[in-house]
């Protein structure tokens, strides 16, 4: 992320992602993975969001994503843009309850 000087010299702290969803996280550090309940038969719309920064723990901002669903790659080696957040969807019928 980018510093920003105000016109008095000071360092100020990055602008905040516009939506309250990118204030919290979840990092891994190695392979993981989510499993979803779902009910209904049918389409159904996956959406990730995606915002990459740099803490003094972790640096976000080169981070790899893999994401696969049964059946399908939906994105390999997929690095978001530093300059704002990036959001993925998918549409994947679903034929079994799970």
């Amino acid at each position: 992320m980018h510093s920003i000087v105000d016109a008095n010299q000071r360092l100020l702290p990055p602008p905040l992602p516009p939506s309250s969803l990118y204030w919290t996280t979840r990092v891994f550090t190695s392979l993981s993975s989510y499993e979803f309940h779902i009910a209904s038969k049918g389409n159904h719309i996956i959406r990730l969001h995606f915002y990459p920064f740099s803490t003094p723990t972790h640096d976000l901002t080169s981070a790899q994503f893999h994401v696969l669903s049964p059946g399908f790659v939906m994105l390999t080696n997929f690095t978001a843009s530093s300059e704002s957040p990036s959001i993925k969807e998918f549409i994947i019928r679903v034929d079994d309850e799970k």
